[in-house]
């Protein structure tokens, strides 16, 4: 089974689904406040990328099911990946320290 990646607009509610895609890609337009991950199998990588848009300045709260994920860079038009193994529970652990900076 092919899950590829999806796009999603941060405009609208996210949800994150780990039977659709195993990489999501964000356009970060406004603050994301509330997002969610479902569907996350163990031992699985997911990915996220989120663009700022020209603006930037934008907050993204990482759902709460993503652990030691980093902060999103605030710059404008920067790109902020961060890679996640699945773990029993449906939870993430990010696979790089939240500490790593570009």
């Amino acid at each position: 089974m092919t899950r590829p990646f999806q796009i999603y607009d941060s405009g609208t509610p996210l949800v994150f689904d780990g039977n659709e895609a195993v990489c999501f890609i964000v356009n970060l337009r406004n603050n994301v406040k509330t997002a969610r991950v479902k569907n996350i199998a163990p031992g699985a990588r997911y990915t996220f990328v989120i663009h700022q848009d020209s603006l930037g300045q934008h907050t993204f709260a990482w759902p709460s099911k993503c652990e030691n994920a980093m902060m999103v860079d605030p710059a404008a038009n920067a790109t902020t990946v961060q890679s996640f193994i699945g773990t029993t529970g449906g939870m993430l652990l990010a696979d790089i320290p939240a500490t790593w900076t570009k």
